[in-house]
């Protein structure tokens, strides 16, 4: 009796570990599909938000929606494809005022990649920042890139990024 019991128990475990394994790889599935369901969309719209950063309280927050289709794609797309950063290096950041710009890429009203780009330090620009199922995308951005983004906002030039304004 003790044995058909013990056999019971085994077949009822065994079950239990089967369905939660075929739980976990369907989410993981879910996970992953939505993570990348939009990563080939071509954005049309972008808003631009500098917040207000308490350790330059003199520049204002800034906020702006650009529509000219594109100018927008070729800054998305030169964001995909700037460099990536390792995650095992380790970097110095010289003069990391904490000042940044957040990037929201939409295609009508679908959110495709928010993207946060520091604009001092070590001047990296985080892709996917508010999606909870891909870890971000960390990118080393360079001087053309800075310029293509100001010229993208309406900025004359990369200086006006860091201006009181």
């Amino acid at each position: 009796m003790a044995k058909n019991l013990r056999a019971v128990l085994k077949l009822k475990t065994v079950r239990v570990i089967c369905a939660l394994l075929i739980v976990v790889i369907l989410a993981t599935g879910v996970f992953v599909f939505v993570a990348n369901a939009n990563s080939k969309a071509n954005p049309d719209i972008l808003q631009v938000v500098r917040p207000k950063n308490p350790l330059r309280p003199k520049i204002a927050m800034f906020e702006k929606r650009i529509t000219a289709v594109t100018e927008v794609q070729k800054l998305y797309n030169a964001a995909l494809a700037l460099p990536g950063v390792s995650p095992f290096a380790t970097y110095n950041c010289p003069l990391d005022n904490g000042t940044k710009y957040e990037l929201t890429f939409l295609d009508g009203t679908t959110k495709i990649k928010t993207m946060e780009l520091e604009i001092t330090g070590c001047a990296f620009i985080s892709i996917d920042t508010d999606n909870i199922f891909h870890p971000q995308d960390v990118h080393h951005t360079d001087q053309a890139f800075f310029e293509l983004f100001s010229h993208t906002i309406g900025f004359t030039n990369v200086d006006d990024l860091y201006k009181d304004m």
